[in-house]
């Protein structure tokens, strides 16, 4: 009972061990006459737990990497896998390099980790992720078991030199499947890396969503500033459209330096017209919650 009340695997195959043991003098001395059988099978599961032993804390042990194998332990798997242990997940890939420009992942059903270098993740035609030292691709299919990855909608393209791991996915698989931690560690660091980049891709579409509406505001604001003069409609419009698109008033002013206003001219064309516009937008966004609300 005392080896569930364990976390370290070390200590549970000790504790498993030290029973087997115990297991092997009962039998021996408790009959009238010793359980052999019984007990060459404690001491098959004696061997089998040392040989497990040894090999973990030979895996824990200190080991001297090499520069690219120090690279990828301190920016992907430090603190999930011991030394010994990344040399083995390292080993089992091939280790290329691509020159800037060129495409990073060439063929479908593999898994990359970039030791060093950036990517730019494309899909569609639109840029979604770059990607630097430690980050992996490929392992979203990997996950899913998706051997044939859309490779027609996505692109990654190296905007330096970089070199970088590939694993073939069903070789990967038979590895891990055989390494129990290291498949486990694996998978704990795909989730975090895939939750951060889905992070800063909202983040990155949010962004290029705000460029795009400053962009459609400028061109509306220059169209309207070509006679001199605001009205209450178009104050009220712009007024909406930058609630709407969550313009703030930096934003606003740093458009209008743009187009060669300052914020002294801006006013005195409104004349009061955009506080008005404002105050109504801001009386139709209250009055729109409060439908909301009541409704509810």
């Amino acid at each position: 009972m005392l080896q569930w009340l364990m976390d370290d695997v070390v200590h549970i195959r000790a504790v498993n061990i030290c029973a087997c043991i115990m297991y092997i003098l009962y039998n021996y001395g408790a009959p009238a006459t010793p359980l052999w059988l019984l007990m060459r099978w404690d001491a098959l599961f004696i061997l089998i737990n040392s040989v497990q032993v040894f090999r973990i804390l030979q895996d824990r042990s200190s080991v001297e990497l090499s520069w690219w194998e120090q690279l990828a332990f301190d920016n992907t798997f430090r603190g999930a896998l011991a030394p010994m242990a990344v040399r083995r997940v390292l080993a089992e890939g091939k280790r290329e390099t691509a020159a800037e420009g060129q495409p990073v992942v060439t063929r479908s059903s593999t898994v990359c980790l970039i030791i060093k270098g950036d990517v730019q993740l494309t899909v569609e035609g639109k840029e979604v992720a770059t990607l630097s030292d430690g980050d992996f691709l490929g392992e979203m299919e990997y996950l899913s078991d998706k051997d044939e990855p859309s490779v027609d909608k996505t692109r990654t393209t190296a905007l330096t030199q970089v070199e970088f791991i590939v694993w073939d996915n069903e070789d990967l698989r038979n590895f891990l499947g055989c390494e129990s931690e290291v498949d486990k560690a694996m998978r704990s660091i795909w989730n975090l890396q895939l939750a951060n980049r889905l992070e800063h891709m909202d983040t990155l579409l949010r962004r290029s969503q705000i460029v795009e509406a400053l962009r459609s505001y400028k061109f509306v604001l220059m169209g309207i500033v070509a006679e001199d003069k605001i009205s209450r409609d178009e104050c009220l419009f712009l007024t909406q459209y930058r609630l709407k698109n969550g313009i703030t008033d930096e934003q606003h002013l740093k458009v209008l330096n743009e187009i060669g206003w300052s914020k002294e001219l801006w006013d005195r064309s409104c004349k009061g017209a955009c506080k008005e516009a404002a105050k109504a937008a801001k009386d139709a966004k209250d009055a729109s919650v409060m439908a909301k609300r009541t409704s509810e």
